[in-house]
């Protein structure tokens, strides 16, 4: 899939501002690994989110797992 890489920039700019990381791993022949940290707060009232993965003809769909706790998550 071709691209500028605007929208990776983008990201990385918007994660900087948050006080945030992201990390970009390639491995040829295997695709690209992208890990992002946030330290983010919610209200009390939320324990748990979760959303499907979907791998459809035009690739993965990006999906969102949230789990919020009283301790750190490794």
């Amino acid at each position: 899939h071709g691209g500028t890489g605007l929208g990776l920039c983008i990201v990385r700019n918007l994660v900087n501002k948050m006080g945030g990381e992201i990390k970009v791993t390639k491995k040829e022949g295997q695709g690209t690994l992208m890990r992002l940290c946030l330290l983010l707060s919610a209200p009390m009232d939320v324990s748990e989110q979760h959303c499907d993965v979907n791998l459809t003809d035009n690739g993965l769909v990006v999906s969102k797992s949230l789990f919020l706790a009283n301790h750190s998550l490794k």
